[in-house]
């Protein structure tokens, strides 16, 4: 049974502190398991869970273009650990895993926006049939971002999800994610000043827009989700995570 001491092949350790936690506080983490169920579809899903304990909160998690990493099994185990939080985490490239970051690159193209925001909101189902909050990464923040619209997702966060379509990515079946805000008062957008994923007008637009939004002067794309990358910043990590934290803790007026 997975727990502190288990590392996921790939896997980086992430510090006390560096995922929103009180890394001082009395109460230590709770153990935690991560298994595999899928979607309807075959769509494969992370699933994560505290034990022993009630969970203090259902919570989608949208991949980056990465995918299933070891890295990201195990924040999966540590956010359940640390938040006590219930995770499900889909696959955003289903039957395509074997795919390497440039193949997935061009893939994106063929997406369809329903499709990816059912599977999140069916990943929700897997958790409660009530509110659920939803965190994205990179090509996950971005379809956190367009999920804003559907009210399933009481809270969202999205880590460098991209405000714009990148050229390569424009086609049919994919809206603008600016064009798909609704319900900003639910969104906190995460990014660093030096992403140049995100321009500064972008970030602009979305402030604008009336998205709460939380940049790093110093930091560039993915800083704050894979310690095993050299563009992770362990100081805008924690300051971020934090945000996140305090994001899914406020509560939501009813429509």
């Amino acid at each position: 049974m997975p727990d502190n001491d288990f590392r996921p092949a790939g896997a980086s350790s992430f510090a006390p502190g560096t995922l929103g936690e009180n890394p001082d506080r009395s109460r230590d983490p709770v153990r935690a398991r991560v298994t595999e169920t899928y979607l309807g579809d075959g769509t494969p899903v992370l699933m994560a869970e505290p034990l022993g304990v009630p969970a203090t909160r259902d919570v989608v998690l949208s991949a980056s273009l990465r995918g299933f990493t070891g890295m990201y099994t195990e924040l999966c185990l540590r956010l359940a650990q640390r938040h006590r939080w219930r995770i499900a985490a889909p696959e955003q490239f289903p039957g395509l895993q074997h795919l390497d970051e440039q193949a997935r690159t061009r893939q994106v193209a063929q997406f369809a926006d329903d499709a990816k925001l059912d599977a999140l909101e069916a990943a929700a189902s897997l958790l409660t049939s009530g509110p659920v909050a939803l965190i994205g990464f990179c090509l996950g923040g971005m379809y956190a971002l367009k999920a804003s619209g559907r009210p399933r997702f009481d809270r969202i966060v999205s880590f460098y999800g991209m405000v714009r379509l990148p050229e390569h990515w424009r086609a049919p079946g994919q809206a603008e994610p600016l064009t798909c805000l609704t319900r900003t008062e639910r969104v906190l957008a995460i990014a660093g000043e030096r992403d140049p994923l995100i321009p500064a007008e972008d970030l602009a637009q979305l402030r604008a827009s009336g998205v709460r939004t939380l940049t790093f002067p110093q930091a560039g794309h993915a800083f704050a989700h894979d310690p095993s990358l050299s563009s992770y910043r362990t100081a805008d990590a924690t300051t971020a995570w934090q945000a996140a934290v305090a994001q899914l803790s406020i509560e939501t007026k009813e429509d």
